[in-house]
């Protein structure tokens, strides 16, 4: 979740109430910070892709430390970030889900409606993004794998709005090393 400005505390939104947090974050969502905005032009590591640009992380976690939360959790935390004045909500989670969620639809028209865009990982299944949420949603971009050439690796879902690279990808893990992701 972005907005132009400087880091802000981070907040912890399950079961529906929002806590201040100072727990160790999963390591996709650390990579993917790096991968947004880790610093430029310091000689060190990588440069994220905001480059030199001063934007604000608000790092807001809507699941357990085991990577399980609840659609409304999931709502919550959209709510709450564009309540915060976001203007980017990066959604790398996602569920292949039987029903239609209704909550975390009109989270995501609630968030749109002030004029955030909101981007989701298409998900890891080698299968279409049909109900895998939020990905499919109306509002929400979803953005799938790209593989070293340009096509999309088999794990990636299909029918993303975009591919981005996602096979070792190189960003900033936990305890301050560099490492590399796939997914």
């Amino acid at each position: 979740i972005a907005k132009q400005a400087q880091q802000g505390p981070a907040t912890v939104i399950i079961e529906g109430m929002a806590v201040g947090m100072q727990s160790t974050w999963i390591p996709v969502v650390t990579i993917v910070a790096g991968i947004i905005a880790a610093a430029a032009n310091n000689g060190t590591g990588i440069a994220g892709v905001a480059g030199e640009f001063p934007i604000q992380l608000i790092p807001v976690k809507v699941l357990d430390g085991a990577g399980v939360g609840t659609v409304y959790d999931v709502a919550q935390g959209i709510r709450w970030a564009a309540d915060q004045g976001a203007d980017i909500i990066n959604l790398s989670l996602g569920s292949r889900l039987p029903d239609y969620p209704q909550t975390v639809a009109e989270a995501v028209e609630y968030a749109s409606s002030k004029g955030v865009l909101l981007v989701a990982a298409s998900g890891n299944e080698g299968k279409t993004i049909s109900s895998f949420y939020p990905a499919s949603l109306p509002g929400v971009i979803s953005v799938g794998a790209s593989g070293p050439e340009h096509t999309e690796p088999y794990f990636s879902n299909r029918n993303a709005d975009f591919l981005a690279p996602g096979v070792d990808i190189v960003s900033t893990p936990p305890q301050d090393q560099y490492g590399s992701l796939t997914g």
